[in-house]
């Protein structure tokens, strides 16, 4: 399933519980889920970070697909 930006898929097969907003200050999407559900790059890219470093993000990669965009999966039970 494509969403609004050509050629990405979503990355996960979950429903949505939130969409991206940014006039509300939603800058992603937020699925459901189950622990060990797997969650799929959008597209294929080069891995900028894996850790969890950042801790209101727990287990985190961010992924580079271009000079334009970068897409990034917070809350993983596991890299």
């Amino acid at each position: 399933t494509a969403n609004a930006t050509s050629g990405y898929d979503y990355p996960s097969r979950n429903q949505v519980v939130r969409n991206f907003d940014a006039a509300a200050g939603n800058m992603g999407m937020w699925f459901a889920g189950n622990e060990g559900d797997p969650v799929l790059a959008s597209q294929s890219g080069t891995v900028l970070y894996s850790g969890n470093g950042l801790p209101e993000y727990g287990n985190l990669i961010m992924i580079r697909h271009s000079d334009n965009y970068i897409t990034a999966y917070a809350h993983n039970s596991q890299l």
